[in-house]
């Protein structure tokens, strides 16, 4: 598992370097030195191959090479890049970046390790709910910890889950994988920006000092679903942040259980 993992953020970084490695290398004495050589091409077929023979489809990892250059928030190509030096060095030394062997070597999955590790943590870096952002109230009395429960469950109310989520065919799983293969992105845009509204809306809320950090967190929480989702939705053009959005994915759900029951120990503590 961790073997095919390593082998598909690669492939995907792969897709991304070829373009890089034709600017790097056209105009340069060096171009007809490398093609003499009998080392795989650079131009896709060698990593191709690859994604091939470790059975990954290359149809989806082909699109983070459109329309993509720039844009810091593509995980994919923050990593891609973070990883070229490494790659071309390799390339220096007569060896092919692309080749499973060099792909599973320390010095490379060390490289894309850390990088990926470092996405991983800023995954969700945008997210900040600090008190200013909370109308937090010093009204602690059951009554007002009564309002702050109906309010929330009137804010909840307003944002009820889409026939279309119910519909989608192998749910979570099947849309991932849809999603990633570029045939489906606008339910999991949906879901996302119902998470977004959601929290934008319990945001508004007078919580009781007492309860304002488990107010905090379910924000937060909503926070994480709209770009858990966004990536998911946008997996086809940035297959590493829609892996890394499906990795956090059990620990969402697991924490949407744990806000759950601590909303049951609320409603008891004011008698509801």
């Amino acid at each position: 598992m961790q073997r095919n993992r390593m082998a598909i953020i690669f492939a995907a970084i792969a897709i991304v370097l070829f373009g890089s490695y034709a600017v790097v290398n056209r105009g340069e004495d060096s171009q007809q030195q490398v093609n003499e050589k009998s080392q795989p091409s650079l131009d896709g077929s060698s990593a191709s191959g690859f994604l091939e023979d470790i059975g990954v489809s290359t149809d989806w990892l082909a699109a983070v090479t459109s329309e993509k250059e720039g844009d810091k928030n593509n995980v994919t190509e923050s990593v891609a890049l973070a990883t070229f030096e490494q790659m071309k060095q390799l390339d220096q030394e007569g060896k092919n970046p692309f080749d499973e062997d060099t792909a599973n070597s320390f010095a490379v999955q060390s490289s894309i390790t850390r990088s990926v590790d470092t996405s991983t943590e800023s995954l969700f870096a945008t997210i900040s709910v600090t008190d200013k952002d909370l109308k937090i109230i010093a009204n602690n009395t059951q009554d007002a910890k009564k309002r702050y429960l109906s309010d929330l469950e009137a804010a909840l109310a307003r944002h009820p889950a889409k026939k279309s989520y119910e519909n989608v065919e192998g749910g979570v799983q099947g849309l991932i994988e849809r999603a990633c293969a570029g045939k489906e992105s606008g339910v999991g845009r949906e879901m996302a920006t119902t998470y977004t509204e959601t929290a934008d809306d319990v945001i508004r809320i007078q919580v009781p000092s007492q309860w304002a950090e488990f107010h905090r967190q379910i924000i937060t929480h909503y926070r994480k679903g709209n770009i858990i989702f966004n990536s998911i939705a946008n997996c086809y053009n940035d297959p590493l942040k829609g892996l890394l959005a499906t990795q956090v994915l059990p620990d969402f759900i697991k924490n949407s259980d744990t806000l759950q029951k601590s909303l049951v120990k609320m409603y008891a503590e004011v008698g509801l």
